[in-house]
């Protein structure tokens, strides 16, 4: 299923990319302006995306995110959750060849009272550069089935 955003403007080299990722079984959920997310199914019905491919000039450059949601660890600080995502789910990404690439937290706000804060998420970026289209399905394929959030404690 791809949803396009209708404010941007995808390269041919996006757009070419996300036709072989579709023809390899990839299901694309989201094309931007420089990237591609991919979609993961939460469920039968629902969808969500913490994968993200950009084409390059040399390959191609994915990402992904490990998250761990305040509310779930109202204990633990924003560092004991990040530091607990490195030694754990981040393990696996460092092992096959990503490299941690950024560190943020996002918060979740009540839509109805957008002064309200639900919940904050905490997530560490992790990427990869790829220089064949081979290694990048390989390489979502294996994100795919990495867990990516730190569950409840």
């Amino acid at each position: 299923m791809l949803h396009k955003d209708p404010s941007s403007t995808s390269s041919s080299k996006l757009a070419e990319l996300a036709q072989q990722l579709e023809r390899a079984g990839i299901e694309i959920f989201e094309v931007g302006a420089d990237e591609l997310r991919i979609a993961e199914r939460v469920r039968h019905h629902m969808m969500d995306s913490a994968i993200r491919v950009r084409a390059t000039d040399t390959g191609y450059d994915l990402r992904f995110t490990i998250a761990a949601s305040q509310a779930e660890h109202p204990t633990s600080s924003r560092d004991e959750l990040v530091t607990v995502i490195r030694e754990t789910l981040g393990r696996d990404a460092l092992a096959r060849g990503f490299r941690e690439v950024d560190v943020a937290s996002t918060e979740l706000r009540d839509p109805s009272d957008p002064s309200r804060v639900l919940d904050v998420s905490h997530g560490v970026d992790y990427g990869l550069v790829v220089d064949e289209l081979s290694k990048l399905l390989e390489a979502i394929r294996w994100a795919l089935e990495l867990e990516k959030t730190l569950g409840a404690s």
